[in-house]
């Protein structure tokens, strides 16, 4: 079975993000409020890509059933979208931003989690690494 990734947020990093999950075997889900990037990552892919163009309808993303969830948002909208995936037994990881606002997910997730959750990642080298780790 392929692993999914759903990944919030698809602007020019989000679509970088599911570039390189796409050319690792994951199949992608994306979630943004325009389409305007997800079309571009499906021009990229040379193919069709699953989204959402609403945040909070998590139904479309449980329907998906990620392997894990990753947020390139603002790092003031992840917050929300790591403690629903904490409390969904879903694995997370995001770009960061915030030093206050990773803590806050980070201490819910030592409260609340059952999965790795994996906040402040950065793209660089932050996420080059687990990309190079894959």
């Amino acid at each position: 079975m392929t692993a999914r990734t759903a990944i919030f947020g698809i602007g020019r990093m989000g679509q970088a993000i599911g570039y390189a999950m796409d050319k690792l075997g994951y199949d992608l889900f994306c979630v943004d409020v325009q389409r305007e990037g997800i079309d571009t990552l499906s021009r990229m892919l040379e193919k069709d890509v699953s989204f959402s163009l609403n945040p909070d309808d998590h139904s479309s993303v449980m329907h998906f059933d990620p392997d894990i969830v990753i947020s390139s948002l603002p790092y003031h909208q992840n917050e929300k979208i790591a403690k629903w995936c904490i409390d969904n037994g879903i694995r997370y990881c995001d770009l960061g931003g915030r030093v206050d606002v990773s803590n806050d997910i980070n201490q819910y997730a030592k409260e609340h989690g059952t999965k790795p959750v994996l906040t402040d990642l950065g793209l660089a080298p932050g996420w080059v690494n687990i990309i190079a780790e894959q």
